[in-house]
Formats: C-alpha cells, sequence, structure tokens
C-alpha cells in the first residue's frame, strides 16, 4: 500500500513539472518573437533615417569673406557671423528659399560649421565639393562636358574654385565645377559648369598655398600682405614660382589704381565701334597725362586685343595730346570680360568760322 501512494506521488509530480516546463518555453517563444520583431522595426526606421540624410557630405566654401546666419522666429535669415574662403562644411540635407533680415530673398544651405548650425548662401557653397584652383589662363568655361559646349567666358588663372567630387572620380575630360567671379558677363554665379580637367590643380597643399596667395592679394594692409605671399611660398608648393609673380601682379595694381585715382577724367556714356584691331592696357599708354606723371617702371600691361568692328561701351574719356585738328583719346571700356583703356584717334570738326579765322 504504501509502495502505491508513492509511486502514485512521483507520477504526479512528473505530470505537473512538464505542464510547468511547456508554460515557461511557451512564454520564452512568446518574448523571443517579440524582440525579433521590435528589432526589426528599428532596423527598417534606421534605413530610412539613412536615406534620407547622409552625415558625410561635406563641402567648400569658395568665395571670401562670406555670410553665416541663423533662422530667427520669424522665419528670416540673421546675420550671425563671417567665415573665410577655403573652409569646409558639413551639408545638413537641407537647401531653401528665404527672406533675409534686411528684406532680400535667397537660396541658402542648412550646414555645421565650427560644431554649430548656420545657413548660408548658395551663391558661395555647394555641397560634395572640394577646393581647387584655375591653372591655365584664360580657361575657358563649358555648359557641358563636351568639346562642343565651348562657351565665350573665361575664368583667370589661378583663380579658385570648387570641384564636384562625383566628376573627380569620373573618366571625362572634365571637371564639374562652381565658383563666383565678378567679371562674368551671363552670370557671376557658376554652378554646374565644366572646365577641362588638365586645367584645374586639386592637389591639397598646392591648393593650399594658392588659396593663401589669392587671400594675400585682397589683403589691403601692406606688411600683412607681403607676410602671407612670404608664408605662401615657404609652403613647398610647386607653384611657388608662380605665387610670387602673382604677388608682384598684386603690388603693380596696387599702384596702377593709386595712379588712376589721381587723373582727372571726363564721365561718359558712349558706344564706340572699333574700325581696326585694338589693344586693351590695363592704364593709358602715354607717359604722362594731366601733367601727372606715372611712377617710375609703370608701364601698361596689355590685357588683350579687340577684333576690328567691334562695340564697347566707354564710361571714362581723357585727352592725351592735340596735334592741329586730330585729338589722341584715351576711353576706359568695356566689353565682354574686357575693362580697360584703349586709345583713339579722334578728328576734330572744324566750323566755318573757324576756318575763316
Amino acid at each position: 500500500m504504501k509502495k502505491n501512494v508513492f509511486f502514485c506521488c512521483c507520477f504526479l509530480f512528473f505530470v505537473l513539472s512538464c505542464s510547468k516546463t511547456e508554460e515557461i518555453t511557451d512564454s520564452v517563444s512568446d518574448t523571443n518573437v517579440e524582440v525579433a520583431v521590435d528589432s526589426s522595426i528599428d532596423l527598417e526606421e534606421a534605413e530610412t533615417t539613412t536615406s534620407l540624410f547622409r552625415d558625410d557630405i561635406t563641402g567648400v566654401i569658395y568665395v571670401n569673406d562670406v555670410s553665416l546666419y541663423v533662422e530667427n522666429e520669424d522665419g528670416k535669415m540673421k546675420w550671425a557671423r563671417s567665415c573665410p574662403i577655403g573652409e569646409k562644411a558639413l551639408y545638413l540635407g537641407e537647401k531653401k528659399e528665404a527672406m533675409r533680415t534686411d528684406g532680400q530673398k535667397r537660396t541658402f544651405y542648412n550646414i555645421s560649421y565650427d560644431n554649430t548650425d548656420y545657413w548660408i548662401q548658395d551663391y558661395c557653397y555647394e555641397p560634395d565639393t572640394s577646393l581647387g584652383f584655375i591653372v591655365s589662363e584664360n580657361t575657358l568655361l563649358y555648359k557641358d562636358d563636351s568639346l562642343a559646349a565651348a562657351t565665350s567666358e573665361v575664368l583667370p588663372q589661378f583663380f579658385i574654385v570648387a570641384v564636384y567630387n562625383d566628376s573627380l572620380k569620373s573618366s571625362s575630360k572634365f571637371v564639374k565645377i562652381a565658383t563666383y567671379n565678378t567679371d562674368l558677363t551671363s552670370s557671376w554665379v557658376v554652378k554646374d559648369k565644366y572646365v577641362k580637367r588638365e586645367a584645374v590643380e586639386v592637389s591639397e597643399l598646392d591648393v593650399q598655398a594658392m588659396l593663401l596667395a589669392n587671400v594675400a592679394a585682397e589683403t589691403k594692409n601692406e606688411v600683412v600682405r607681403k607676410e602671407l605671399f612670404t608664408n605662401a611660398m615657404e609652403m613647398g608648393s610647386k607653384y611657388t614660382d608662380d605665387i610670387a609673380l602673382l604677388g608682384e601682379l598684386t603690388e603693380r595694381k596696387i599702384l596702377e589704381n593709386e595712379y588712376l585715382s589721381g587723373l582727372k577724367t571726363e564721365t561718359v556714356k558712349q558706344k564706340i565701334t572699333l574700325d581696326k584691331e585694338t589693344e586693351v592696357f590695363s592704364i593709358p599708354k602715354d607717359s604722362q597725362v594731366n601733367d601727372q606723371a606715372k611712377p617710375s617702371g609703370l608701364e601698361p600691361r596689355l590685357l588683350g586685343t579687340l577684333k576690328a568692328n567691334t562695340s564697347v561701351t566707354a564710361t571714362k574719356r581723357l585727352v592725351i595730346d592735340a596735334i592741329e585738328n586730330t585729338l589722341v583719346v584715351c576711353y576706359y571700356v568695356e566689353s565682354g570680360q574686357y575693362k580697360g583703356w584703349i586709345e583713339v584717334i579722334e578728328t576734330v570738326k572744324v566750323t566755318d568760322e573757324e576756318e575763316q579765322l
């Protein structure tokens, strides 16, 4: 009898234990399924966020001393600080039109610079770009990456540009650039235009040296300007000799501007059609104008040549000499990207009364 009771108790214990184990197993299984579903949802959300925003897209600022803005409570862009040329900024994924606090509507990129969120105007910044500069003289702009897409506009040698990174990786003969140049005629803002690959330098050391040289050229303080040029030449770039020449050209332009500021010119607004091929110079050709002698060694620089029958707009007039009924006149003219002085021989009309005298 005792043995039967003992075996019954053991059997009941075994049945209850199996039932409890099944409950625990079911519970764990349910929990695992729930965790697996939650994990899958989080992964999908993460993938969606990544597809909407990349945290590794940087771009370069390719204009000097640009403004950075913050958005105020009215949704207007308020000036916050300035930023020098050549700086990199992280693109935060948003581009929009907005009103500045001065009432001007502009297009802005949202960026992170110096660990702070700002807005920057699109004329001076482009995402996913690297810094470069123009190597060749009078480099033509192209509308597309095609040899047949050349425009009549040129970029000057050593000018700073932003180069789109995807074009750097391509096998095309061209690279795509963005830049800003006030000498261009169709638009000062250049976006999605092309230049030949060999016309652009993107080596980091060379770019940084030429960048410093460009900053030096815009510096008004003579001592600081010369120091910056010296620093640029000491960086070990293969363009050191070019930087030295750029420094000399900068000093020469300063002397030219000082000389021109003292000339007594007549303000005009006159269309002139050239009857022959005409050279354009940085200053009037004559050695002495209005009794103001040019500084020693300051000779006119040839800027270019205009073809016969070209129409130019003159804004300044300067009589150099008068010989009988003939005037030697210099005009300050603009024709496309050419801006400088030309020399014209003018015949003075004589009236009947003057002839009788």
